[in-house]
């Protein structure tokens, strides 16, 4: 029996140790393909990383181009308006309702009162009708378009004229003040005339 058992034994040692080899062999096997998985999917991960970089940065790009393209589109219709403002042949300024002070204007209004461009910026209302100034700003501040007021304008050299002006109360948006567009027509010919014929 003992040889028996120690064949027994034996035999069973060596399908034990087969078998623990074999399990080895497999666990090792796993192993080694669970760290390829593992290593697959790091590589994945960083490629898939690196695409969305790539693309990510090709749509700012993009974007910034577009984002370029509108503003010079945007510069382009801005300069094609003020040219349009600048350029027309009804005399406009515009200006603020607290102080009076002249913000802008065009150069039909600069001719006009026969004033250099750059006078402007230290002009206001009152310097240009001294009269009628405060009872235009007045209208102004409590809403009241102006259409066709007469009022008397005074030239750089300090001739008058007679201009026809009609108003409107632009906000600008952010509660600081308020801007008065003014247009003015030169009747002074056409009232000479009038009273010509009376």
């Amino acid at each position: 029996v003992a040889a028996i058992y120690g064949v027994a034994v034996e035999l069973g040692f060596d399908e034990m140790k087969a078998s623990i080899n074999k399990t080895r062999a497999i666990v090792l096997a796993v192993s080694a393909l669970i760290a390829l998985f593992c290593l697959a999917l790091i590589v994945a991960v960083h490629w898939i990383g690196q695409q969305a970089r790539r693309t990510l940065i090709k749509s700012r790009r993009d974007l910034e181009i577009r984002v370029l393209e509108r503003t010079a589109d945007l510069e382009r219709s801005e300069e094609r308006l003020w040219d349009l403002y600048d350029n027309a042949p009804v005399a406009y300024f515009s200006l603020d309702t607290l102080d009076g002070s002249i913000l802008k204007h065009n150069k039909a209004f600069a001719r006009l009162l026969e004033y250099e461009r750059t006078d402007f910026s230290r002009l206001r209302l009152p310097d240009l009708c001294a009269d009628e100034a405060d009872a235009l700003l007045a209208a102004a501040r409590s809403g009241e378009e102006v259409q066709d007021r007469e009022i008397r304008l005074r030239k750089k050299g300090g001739e008058l004229l007679l201009g026809s002006v009609s108003t409107s109360r632009i906000s600008d948006g952010e509660g600081s003040g308020e801007e008065l567009r003014v247009s003015v027509v030169d009747i002074t010919s056409r009232k000479a005339a009038d009273e010509a014929i009376r």
